[in-house]
């Protein structure tokens, strides 16, 4: 059941039927339904979501890699290693560039690739802007920590200000909503 969250979910799909790139930075506290909006979102839709946990650079390298490749569908790459995020980025931007449909890339706790690769948001800035805002693709960064999304995408001096075509701060529903979890009415 998907409840009180139609105003973030249309936010969402009209940055998906944006012929331009779109930019989304989805955050609040734990437990508001981040996930759940994405997951509702991307429903139906081509998709890479990567949900970030506590592992090590190496292993963030390794998964994303991993998402990327099985979505590009091309198995001779399957061994492929790569040294280091750039790298990774560089090669998803251009495995996609002839894309007629829009993508949607999701990092969901973007927080936690940050702890362990301080400089991803510097990376992610420079393939953004060199490579992927020219391309028919939907970027999502979604996070709980919400002082490092903050610093890291909102504020002035944030290596990703200023790229964003929409920013939703999920807070917590509302009391009058609890009705629409009830079986009558």
């Amino acid at each position: 059941m998907f409840v009180n969250r139609q105003k973030e979910l249309d936010t969402l799909h009209r940055e998906y039927q944006k012929e331009s790139a779109s930019f989304s930075v989805i955050f609040g506290r734990r437990r508001m339904g981040k996930t759940a909006l994405i997951s509702a979102y991307i429903k139906n839709k081509p998709t890479i979501y990567y949900y970030a946990t506590e592992i090590t650079r190496h292993q963030h390298i390794e998964q994303l890699a991993s998402q990327i490749l099985r979505f590009i569908n091309k198995p001779h790459l399957k061994d492929i290693k790569f040294s280091d995020m750039e790298q990774l980025l560089i090669f998803f931007s251009e495995e996609i560039r002839q894309r007629q449909e829009k993508l949607i890339f999701a990092i969901d706790e973007y927080q936690e690739i940050v702890k362990v690769i301080p400089e991803f948001s510097s990376i992610l800035q420079k393939v953004w802007d060199i490579h992927l805002k020219s391309m028919k693709i939907h970027m999502i960064l979604c996070g709980s920590a919400l002082s490092m999304m903050h610093s890291e995408t909102l504020a002035y001096d944030a290596p990703l200000y200023g790229r964003r075509t929409s920013n939703i701060h999920l807070k917590s529903m509302k009391f009058q909503n609890i009705k629409d979890f009830l079986p009558f009415r």
